[in-house]
Order: C-alpha cells, then sequence, then structure tokens
C-alpha cells in the first residue's frame, strides 16, 4: 500500500510540474509585430519602402494586418491598388501622384453572367392609315366631237387613324455580376497625398489660320478611389489634383488682300479640379477618425486670348477671348 501511495503521490506533483511549465491559453494572438485592428490582433509585418517600385511590390505582397512604411517622399507613376487590410503609415511623408495615376482601396472581382428577363406590356398605338379609292376613266373628244380616247384619272388618297394593338413580349438581357471585397479595412495615417494634376494646355500657333488657338488644359486627377470595404484615415491630408491651365491664343495669319484684319485666337479653358477621395458605391465606406484634412485640387486657369495681327492693312482684327477657368468640386464625390 505505501508503494502504491507513494506512486500515485509522485504521478500528482508530476503532472503539477507540467501543468505549471505550459503556457496559459489566451483569446488574443500576438507576434513580434502584431497590429491591432477591427477588434483583433493580425501578426502583421512591417514593410518599408523608400520609392514607387518598391511601394507597389509591397502593396502587391501584403497580407491581411501588415504595416507598409513610407520612409521619404516618394511620386507614384502609376495606380496603386490595394486588396489587402493593411496600414499604410507615411511617416510624416508626402506620396505625390502623377501621370494619371491614383490610389485604388478595394476591388470588384468578376462572377458571372446574370441573365434576366424584363417584361414589355403591350399598348395601343394610333396609327396613319392609307387606302385608295379607284375614279373612272374621262373620256377625251377632239373639237368635233369625236371620240378619242379614255384618260386615266388618278386615285383618290384616303388617309384614316386607327388604334393598333401591338401585343406584349419578353425580352432577356444579360448583366455582369462582381463581388465586391467588402470586408477590407485599411487605413493610411500620418502624411500627406496630393492627386496627380493635370496637364497645361499648348498655347497657339502664331500667324497661322487654323491653329492660332490655345488648347485645353486638363482635369486634374483624384487621389482615392474607394471601390470596397473600408478606408481609415488619420492624420493625414489628402488633396486632389489640380487642374491645367490653358494655352495663350495668339494671333491670325493674314491674307493678302487688303481687308482681311488677321483675330487673335482665344485663350483654352482651364482643367476642372479633382477629388481628394471618390466613394464609388453604396458598399464603399470612408471613416476619417482624427486629424484629417481632405481637400479638392485647385481648377486651372482660362488662357490668354491672343492679340489682332498688327501687321493688319486696313482694319484691325478682334483680340481673342480669354478662356474659361475649369470648375471647382467637392472633396467628397460619392457615386451613387
Amino acid at each position: 500500500m505505501n508503494s502504491k501511495l507513494c506512486k500515485i503521490l509522485s504521478s500528482v506533483v508530476l503532472s503539477a510540474l507540467v501543468l505549471t511549465a505550459m503556457p496559459i491559453a489566451s483569446n488574443s494572438v500576438y507576434a513580434e509585430n502584431s497590429v491591432y485592428k477591427n477588434n483583433n490582433y493580425y501578426s502583421g509585418k512591417e514593410i518599408h519602402v523608400i520609392d514607387s517600385n518598391s511601394f507597389a511590390v509591397a502593396v502587391c505582397n501584403a497580407s491581411h494586418g501588415d504595416v507598409i512604411m513610407i520612409d521619404r517622399d516618394i511620386t507614384l507613376d502609376r495606380t496603386i491598388k490595394i486588396n489587402s487590410s493593411v496600414t499604410i503609415d507615411l511617416c510624416d511623408h508626402r506620396i505625390n501622384l502623377a501621370n494619371n495615376a491614383h490610389i485604388e482601396v478595394g476591388e470588384k472581382v468578376f462572377s458571372h453572367v446574370q441573365y434576366y428577363n424584363v417584361d414589355h406590356p403591350g399598348y395601343y398605338s394610333s396609327e396613319r392609315k392609307v387606302t385608295y379609292v379607284s375614279n373612272p376613266d374621262v373620256a377625251v373628244y377632239d373639237a368635233f366631237g369625236r371620240f378619242l380616247y379614255y384618260e386615266r384619272v388618278p386615285d383618290t388618297e384616303v388617309v384614316t387613324y386607327e388604334n393598333v394593338w401591338h401585343p406584349g413580349w419578353t425580352e432577356t438581357k444579360s448583366r455582369d455580376i462582381y463581388n465586391y471585397l467588402d470586408h477590407l479595412d485599411i487605413v493610411i495615417e500620418y502624411g500627406d497625398i496630393v492627386g496627380a494634376s493635370g496637364y497645361n494646355g499648348a498655347d497657339g500657333t502664331e500667324n497661322t489660320f487654323g491653329n492660332c488657338s490655345g488648347r485645353n488644359g486638363g482635369d486634374g486627377k483624384n487621389a482615392i478611389t474607394v471601390v470596397s470595404g473600408t478606408l481609415r484615415l488619420r492624420n493625414v491630408s489628402v488633396t486632389g489634383g489640380s487642374g491645367g491651365n490653358g494655352g495663350d491664343g495668339k494671333y491670325q495669319a493674314i491674307l493678302h488682300v487688303p481687308f482681311f484684319t488677321g483675330n487673335g485666337g482665344n485663350g483654352g479653358n482651364g482643367g476642372d479640379a479633382g477629388h481628394a477621395v471618390i466613394l464609388s458605391r453604396k458598399g464603399a465606406n470612408l471613416v476619417q477618425e482624427k486629424g484629417v484634412i481632405l481637400k479638392p485640387g485647385n481648377c486651372g486657369n482660362g488662357g490668354k486670348g491672343g492679340p489682332a495681327n498688327p501687321n493688319h492693312w486696313v482694319g484691325k482684327g478682334s483680340p481673342g477671348k480669354r478662356g474659361m477657368s475649369g470648375h471647382n468640386v467637392s472633396a467628397i464625390r460619392k457615386d451613387f
């Protein structure tokens, strides 16, 4: 009995020591570089980027919970699509967008083609109906009363209107169905993002007939478009791109005739300003948490009208008109 009791006590003591050495289970999972988002811990990693190429690669390869850190000001020359729940820490730096580039948050993925029927009800319509009534031929005689021939009389046109029933029909149509990544939760914080500016319009060509007016400036580009999911902004400034200025007009050429004057060409119109953020659908969400500044870009100025050709003969031409400035827009645009 004593030996059995000793074995039992030894087993109890050994079990207690093993249990003491085991870690205590927890509902939260922590990693060395864990990131807390949406009441969950993600074992994300820090990815440091220094230019457009490394940023594009980092966004493409990032996993949920990763933190992409911008180590210097960078210029993005391509559109960046963010399709994972990451945090982009600008680290007090600026992203300048160029060449029509923008930042696209979320994604829509093609699912299938859906076919559906559209029932068109029947209806009446008043329609014009033309009938012709024959007329008898008319006998033709000569001056002495002798019969020559019968002359045909054109038919009489009779126009009536009647209600005509058009039966209903069923039309089969199709539409593309997409799945949206609305589970995404993306954070951009601590820095500045500036949208791409529109190009400046070229000046007119002096002393020509068809090209003396200035060209229009390009529209400013939108900085961020949210396609799906939620974009959270913290301590960040986002500005839309500015519209380009219109080109200046020059003067028109003169033909070698005394009364051809040579007018001035018109200035080109300025481009419209770009939005800071576009929400493309109802499922796209924007959350401004703290320290957020959203601004549209500046609209482009219209170009100056060209002067009349100073080398006129008899009459002086008219100067061109100044181009119109572009349109101002809101900081946020909702496409729904």
